[in-house]
């Protein structure tokens, strides 16, 4: 039975994988908004059924390969309990930008059909937003702290400000892909950088002397 099952898992991610180097393909011909479901799925060799049994939306066949999926959140509840949440922040920024995301070249498709697409760019978006959302809530729990505290949720969009600054710098490296050395080293930069000069926020009056 242990066998059957990891016989079916095997069989389910060649497809999962097959359906995505289809469907990245054919966007990055035709264009994302121009190529139909029904095109990937026949490229694929698979039923429509199939792909939507995998991938339910179009916009999954793009944004999967880069998806976090909550995985920030989990690193952090995976981090020693008595370690500072800079450091473990820290730690599962790294844990994130190092983990590998498959072939580079389809990443370097993903990115590039991002950048072209204002519907991905949206969904990219969201997806940010749920993520930060989810971080906040593991940092409550970690501190024992409201989810919408204030430090909590200010704390999340900090992590996640080193997260996106450490792509943006990342990717004017050449050749740069989601998850490796590259990306790593850029968070380190960025961290790093707030160490050394940490950013102002706004405030009313001066601080007590």
């Amino acid at each position: 039975m242990v066998r059957l099952v990891g016989l079916r898992e095997l069989n389910a991610e060649r497809t999962r994988e097959l359906i995505l180097d289809a469907a990245i393909a054919l966007f990055t011909e035709q264009g994302y908004e121009e190529a139909r479901l029904d095109q990937v799925a026949e490229r694929a060799g698979v039923s429509i059924s199939t792909l939507y049994r995998y991938f339910p939306t179009k916009d999954l066949l793009v944004l999967t390969p880069v998806a976090l999926n909550g995985q920030m959140a989990a690193e952090l509840a995976a981090r020693p309990v008595d370690e500072p949440i800079d450091v473990a922040l820290g730690h599962a920024v790294m844990a994130i930008l190092r983990a590998p995301r498959g072939n580079p070249q389809r990443l370097r498709q993903v990115s590039q059909l991002v950048d072209a697409s204002p519907a991905l760019r949206s969904r990219l978006r969201e997806e940010s937003t749920r993520e930060r959302l989810r971080l906040e809530q593991a940092i409550g729990e970690r501190l024992r702290r409201p989810a919408d505290d204030i430090y909590c949720a200010m704390t999340a969009r900090m992590a996640m400000s080193v997260f996106e600054l450490a792509g943006l710098r990342a990717r004017g490296v050449e050749g740069a892909v989601f998850g490796g050395e590259t990306f790593a080293a850029a968070a380190s930069e960025v961290m790093d950088a707030l160490t050394g000069e940490p950013p102002a926020f706004p405030r009313m009056t001066p601080p007590e002397p």
